[in-house]
């Protein structure tokens, strides 16, 4: 199957991508070269849009969303603490006012 290459990161991309998976950069749609295709197994579907992408995909290649702070989000335990804390503070603040009128 046909690919498109990057012209930024030179990284092949499958045919009906409009973002790169690598590097997100924009793909011309006129740019392909020739490669097996991948193994399905590394694919994932987009957050956003449901379509099929690599595992390894920063944006999405077909809506073009930013994926790489998704992949890593909660899988520290500080990012859900903060979390929390945000959530007690707005709580706090509103309870406060709440009771001043």
């Amino acid at each position: 199957m046909a690919k498109m290459k990057c012209e930024k990161c030179e990284t092949l991309n499958e045919q009906n991508s409009k973002f790169c998976d690598k590097c997100g950069n924009p793909l011309n749609q006129n740019d392909t070269a020739t490669k097996s295709e991948g193994k399905s197994a590394n694919n994932i579907n987009c957050p956003f849009c449901g379509q099929k992408i690599l595992m390894s995909s920063k944006k999405c290649t077909y809506c073009g969303e930013r994926l790489d702070g998704l992949k890593n989000f909660g899988s520290n335990s500080g990012d859900i603490v903060i979390i929390i804390v945000i959530v007690i503070m707005i709580l706090s603040a509103i309870s406060g006012f709440l009771l001043m009128i």
